[in-house]
């Protein structure tokens, strides 16, 4: 009796021990958002004057092993949250993350409407678990993208910029950047490009002071001043 008792022991013991390495071995794959729902993305088609239409780009990242085939995973729109309404101002496609990446995008199509003159909209979307990803709850398991038809601080104006080329933003300035470089997005532009332009507005900005000039197009230029050296 005491010998079965033993042989049942063990033969338990394997069985449980199998079962975890198994559960503990099985691959999973963790997604999430690479920016934090704190650095949301602003849009204003003021900047794309002739689309009617943007697509955002959102970067996603995995945790574990890269896939060995493209795998989908769920994002959902937090109706709660969002003012923007799906179908009207975006509209998001399937989202696949790619093989052998740890890295990928979400692409998302914002359309320009009428409303968003007079208003900026909310977005926010939610990764979702499926059969194939899951989600950690955490800072990076939402994202949020604001849309507009107004004049607004764009994401490409960041620390870079304030610093080194143009300064602190104002609505004011980035519309008198705007008529003077004919500019509308740097996000692109390389160093060597962003000083040609933050030159340009500088030396404008000298020239209307040379000449007496205190308003441009309704904007008063006192106060209006551009870091960059040269």
């Amino acid at each position: 009796m005491n010998k079965i008792y033993v042989i049942f022991l063990v033969l338990v013991f394997f069985s449980c021990s199998e079962e975890k390495i198994m559960r503990y071995n099985a691959p999973e794959n963790y997604i999430r958002f690479t920016s934090t729902y704190r650095d949301s993305v602003r849009v204003s088609f003021v900047n794309y004057p002739t689309e009617n239409s943007f697509e955002v780009k959102l970067p996603v990242e995995i945790a574990g092993s890269v896939l060995a085939s493209a795998l989908d995973y769920e994002v959902v729109v937090d109706k709660d949250m969002s003012t923007g309404i799906e179908g009207t101002h975006f509209s998001l496609e399937r989202v696949t993350f790619g093989a052998g990446v740890f890295s990928d995008t979400l692409r998302m199509k914002l359309n320009r409407t009428a409303d968003m003159k007079e208003d900026e909209f909310r977005i926010v979307l939610r990764l979702k678990d499926n059969g194939n990803f899951t989600v950690i709850p955490s800072d990076n398991d939402y994202a949020i993208v604001r849309v507009s038809d107004k004049m607004s601080q764009p994401d490409w104006w960041d620390r870079g910029i304030v610093n080194d080329y143009l300064g602190t933003y104002s609505d004011d300035k980035y519309t008198l950047f705007i008529i003077v470089t004919n500019q509308t997005d740097l996000s692109e532009a390389s160093p060597a490009e962003k000083r040609a332009y933050a030159l340009q507005f500088k030396y404008w900005l000298e020239d209307q002071e040379k000449a007496g000039v205190t308003e441009y197009n309704g904007i008063k230029l006192a106060g209006i001043t551009v870091p960059v050296r040269g």
